[in-house]
């Protein structure tokens, strides 16, 4: 993994590693890019966009009228498949609907989905926290799989913690006799704390998440990527 504000001198590091045979690139031959999609740095292969099946586009608009980081008909014509990700199957719904009539590439569906055991969550006292995208997404989660979220506290989408949130966290576990839950995003932004956020970090259980594809569009997904591997030159 490499971060890099500048995309392009970032791949350009991620080269030479590999070339060097060391470092965030050793042996890579292929870059996965997260975010960037209006970022003209970097001529792409494959160009994936991930719509909320439940909120779709919002109202439309491009910041700050709106949720869009450049108008629709623009970022249509930079993609090459669209991922619609949603609670359960939304053929037919009206996000799904809408985009079929604007977009005349491949729309694939998934769902979130846990990765991993869930049992432990069934009547268990929860206290969830995120700062995610989509943090209600989680807490909905939490509550699906049979966890009493007795409270839920969101944070804004990466943003960084700081110990009077930690200590906030902590008192409302203790309060609640509940037991701390989080996503893999956010115990990540956690690794390597000092003082209280270490004990936050103790406190919490994390709940592994992944995307689960319809058998037809996890083929179409793959196929995707198999075409533009055997289209790279070398």
């Amino acid at each position: 993994t490499l971060l890099a504000r500048d995309r392009a001198a970032g791949a350009r590091e991620i080269e030479r590693a590999a070339e060097a045979g060391g470092g965030a690139g050793a042996q890579a031959d292929v870059i996965v890019m997260d975010d960037g999609l209006q970022n003209p740095q970097l001529a792409k292969d494959l160009t994936l966009a991930v719509v909320d099946g439940s909120r779709g586009l919002g109202n439309g608009r491009v910041m700050p009228a709106g949720p869009l980081r450049a108008p629709l008909a623009f970022q249509l014509g930079l993609i090459d498949a669209i991922v619609v990700n949603a609670p359960s199957s939304i053929v037919g719904s009206a996000v799904y609907d809408w985009l079929m009539q604007r977009f005349k590439g491949p729309i694939l569906r998934c769902a979130t989905v846990v990765a991993g055991d869930a049992e432990w969550l069934q009547g268990r006292r929860v206290v969830a926290w995120a700062g995610i995208g989509a943090p209600q997404r989680f807490f909905a989660l939490l509550r699906s799989l049979g966890a009493a979220v007795v409270e839920t506290v969101a944070f804004g989408d990466h943003q960084r913690l700081v110990e009077t949130d930690a200590r906030r966290l902590l008192a409302a576990a203790g309060q609640r006799r509940a037991v701390l839950v989080s996503t893999t995003k956010d115990m990540a932004r956690l690794k390597g704390a000092t003082g209280v956020l270490a004990d936050l970090a103790a406190a919490t259980r994390m709940l592994p998440i992944g995307l689960q594809f319809p058998a037809p569009d996890a083929e179409r997904l793959a196929a995707l990527i198999a075409g533009v591997l055997r289209a790279r030159p070398g």
